[in-house]
């Protein structure tokens, strides 16, 4: 998790306006959900035998905290995901497991654990929870992303340095570039695109799937 000081210099490095949106103990209490979904689903559920495989987003939508749309909210892990408000996880869960019908989908919490058996581990790369990016401010993540994003939680993981590390972004289109953390990641780390197609508002599940039967 970032400082004080390293969450305010990753927020002003993105733009001046996002900045002074900064408020970090919001940041902080939902950095902690996911973090608690790290240590306590994640590490408890997945095989550390095999490579972990990498689903990259943005950060929480906008809104304060809790927030019943983030995907890691400790008060809402005991819902049954909603196609509507949990469309990331959904589209990610039905991604991996097709075959399940959306009016028979699991709680939050079993959807995470159902995953985690996958080893499909989902985090945030920007410390902008709770505020909304503007195409101009992805640009300059583009641009500068070491100085906006948390790299260390990807750098941090686990990680069987001779077996290729899939990773996948799920991220609106306009902040998705080809190799964009290539060359800041250890050279096992294979990057498969970006899942958020069309409009970009959420991943596809069709896309997640297909790469999936192609070894991802």
């Amino acid at each position: 998790m970032l400082n004080f000081q390293q969450y305010a210099n990753s927020l002003n490095n993105i733009s001046p306006r996002i900045g002074g949106l900064a408020n970090y103990g919001s940041y902080f209490q939902f950095e902690n959900d996911w973090i608690d979904y790290y240590n306590n689903i994640f590490q408890h559920n997945f095989h550390p035998n095999l490579q972990i495989r990498l689903i990259v987003c943005e950060s929480c939508p906008n809104g304060n905290y809790p927030n019943a749309n983030y995907i890691f909210d400790a008060n809402c892990l005991a819902n049954i995901v909603n196609c509507k408000r949990d469309k990331y996880l959904q589209q990610i869960y039905n991604g991996v497991f097709p075959r399940v019908a959306i009016n028979h989908l699991p709680t939050k919490m079993q959807a995470l654990v159902d995953l985690s058996q996958e080893n499909i581990l989902i985090l945030d790369l920007l410390p902008t929870h709770g505020i909304t990016l503007s195409t101009n401010d992805r640009i300059n993540i583009n641009i500068n992303p070491i100085g906006c994003c948390d790299i260390n939680k990807i750098l941090q993981l686990p990680n069987i340095q001779n077996l290729d590390f899939n990773y996948v972004f799920a991220v609106p289109p306009t902040l998705y570039a080809i190799n964009f953390l290539i060359n800041h990641l250890p050279q096992n780390f294979v990057e498969w695109g970006n899942l958020n197609i069309g409009q970009g508002h959420c991943p596809s599940r069709n896309a997640l799937n297909a790469i999936i039967n192609m070894g991802f």
